[in-house]
């Protein structure tokens, strides 16, 4: 009884030991991660985050610097980490861009409404 616990054991700690530790193996290519998050960021510049979400596109572009800064130090997990939080925080910057043009245009359509004449014309 002793040895197959001894054996069950030793079984377990093999298995632990050949999981590798901190990030799982599946976190990604820095490379191709840090690529999107340019492209993310470019985009969200280009739908007017830097006026309208400057706080999120401000987060990407630093999430992105210290990607770029980590993938030269050989931390490759935690660049991709932290590029895919430069996505996120993009794709932020751009939804809140978009949101405030779209609630410019509501503003701007309500008051071409409110200046119609009672009745409409005909």
């Amino acid at each position: 009884m002793h040895v197959s616990r001894l054996l069950a054991v030793a079984l377990i700690a093999t298995g632990c030991a050949s999981a590798g530790g901190s990030y799982p193996s599946s976190v990604g290519d820095a490379d191709a991660a840090i690529s999107n998050a340019q492209r993310l960021i470019a985009d969200a510049r280009t739908a007017g985050a830097a006026t309208s979400a400057a706080a999120a596109l401000a987060s990407a572009e630093r999430n992105l610097a210290e990607a770029q800064a980590l993938r030269g130090n050989r931390n490759r997990d935690r660049a991709t980490v932290k590029a895919r939080m430069a996505e996120a925080d993009a794709m932020y910057a751009r939804a809140l861009a978009e949101r405030a043009d779209a609630e410019r245009a509501r503003t701007e359509a309500q008051s071409a409404y409110s200046a119609l004449p009672p009745g409409g014309t005909q």
